[in-house]
């Protein structure tokens, strides 16, 4: 084995750790990126765009700063169980 063949295969191994290192880095990269898509339009996740939309607007609606001080679940649930003295409907005093 000569001295231009032991250069081969030591640039070949070395290009091959470089693919297979890289090649690694990417596919957790494509596997993060797919994840995080799915989880965006995934009906059920508290990471859903439209769930995250909704509240973003209720947030700036609701007391005029971003704040996260607004949740539509929780909107609707306090809607749909009013009481009698509710902050839907102004408190009476009596006399």
């Amino acid at each position: 084995m000569n001295s231009s063949d032991k250069q081969f295969y030591i640039g070949g191994a070395v290009v091959l750790g470089l693919f297979y290192y890289f090649g690694s880095k990417a596919q957790s990269a494509i596997g993060s990126g797919i994840n995080n898509t799915l989880e965006a339009f995934t009906p059920t996740s508290s990471e859903n765009l439209l769930h995250r939309g909704i509240n973003a607007v209720g947030d700036i609606i609701d007391d005029g700063g971003d704040n996260d001080s607004f949740s539509f679940g929780s909107w609707i649930y306090d809607f749909t169980h009013q009481r009698e003295n509710d902050y839907f409907s102004p408190v009476e005093f009596k006399e």
